[in-house]
């Protein structure tokens, strides 16, 4: 990017004393008021500051996760084609615009489609998984896209960014990740602008889901801290913070059968044939009063309350 380029981007803040940072020659970030600074590792600004509270088993396990999801749950025809079907979905719910957060970017899927959003004018990315950052850097330099872009290592509960910052702010499977989902989401209403919309996605625990989530704690792809939430937990979470403006649930019999091939491995099963009746199926059963209640996960589109910024005691 060049100089022009990143000064159009919103500006990085210290994640401990919140205090602008300011490019060294050497390429790092430097904060005047606690003198520490922040290096450049791999083309990815390192922004972990000593304050941050990290779930160290749910990092190592994000790490390994990441070479699954690229060479498997990526790869395999049926499973890319169903998740991205699910990014156009969210893009659909809640176009993107202005300032563009993803919280929680992972290896990146959803970072070419946010930059395609007719309206997005930058778009910066954070992640706490140094394995899931590496590809989407290098997933996101292969798009070029044509626009200022930042990628960035920090932590979701204290992000280094100055309040109201974005205009759209995305945090997709991102809470029940966290060690404390409410730090999270008062994260989200701090760098959100008044008047800019928020979309979380996340678990839906209902009678279908409760049983394999629970049975999925402290395998190796979930951590025994692995959360999954109720509509009205969620909404407790957000409450005060963030006003629901709509929601929807989604996943039913496609998201297990398509969605986790590096889990489950149902080669017996011909997916391929099956594709378009089990998303079929799915958006049927979306339509169905209270049935639908029964998805695998929920979307909320969110705001400030009253269109006001909402000011949170640090």
């Amino acid at each position: 990017m060049t100089t022009m380029e990143r000064a159009a981007l919103p500006p990085l803040i210290c994640p401990d004393c919140l205090t602008l940072l300011e490019r060294t020659d050497r390429a790092e970030l430097r904060c005047e008021k606690c003198d520490h600074v922040y290096v450049k590792q791999d083309g990815v600004d390192q922004l972990l500051g000593s304050k941050s509270e990290i779930n160290l088993s749910e990092l190592m396990i994000q790490d390994e996760v990441s070479d699954l999801y690229e060479t498997v749950r990526y790869t395999v025809e049926t499973s890319k084609k169903y998740h991205h079907r699910g990014l156009v979905d969210i893009i659909n719910f809640a176009p993107p615009q202005g300032d563009v957060l993803e919280i929680g970017c992972g290896s990146g899927t959803f970072l070419a489609l946010l930059c395609d959003g007719e309206d997005t004018r930058t778009l910066s990315a954070i992640d706490l998984s140094p394995g899931m950052l590496k590809y989407a850097n290098a997933r996101l330099t292969a798009v070029d896209p044509p626009l200022p872009w930042r990628i960035s290592r920090a932590d979701a509960e204290r992000l280094p960014f100055e309040d109201s910052s974005f205009d759209y702010v995305v945090a997709r499977g991102l809470l029940h990740h966290l060690p404390n989902p409410r730090i999270g989401a008062q994260e989200i209403a701090r760098v959100l602008r008044p008047g800019g919309t928020a979309v979380i996605v996340d678990p839906n625990r209902n009678i279908i889901s409760t049983l394999p989530r629970f049975l999925a704690r402290g395998t190796s792809h979930f951590d025994s801290d692995h959360k999954n939430f109720s509509l009205r937990e969620i909404k407790s979470i957000i409450d005060g913070l963030l006003r629901v403006e709509s929601l929807k649930f989604w996943g039913y019999l496609a998201y297990p059968l398509l969605g986790f091939p590096d889990v489950l491995r149902l080669k017996w099963l011909p997916l391929k044939r099956m594709y378009r009746l089990l998303v079929g199926f799915d958006d049927a059963v979306s339509k169905v009063p209270f049935v639908k209640r029964l998805g695998w996960g929920i979307i909320l589109k969110v705001t400030h309350p009253n269109g006001e910024e909402v000011i949170v005691e640090s």
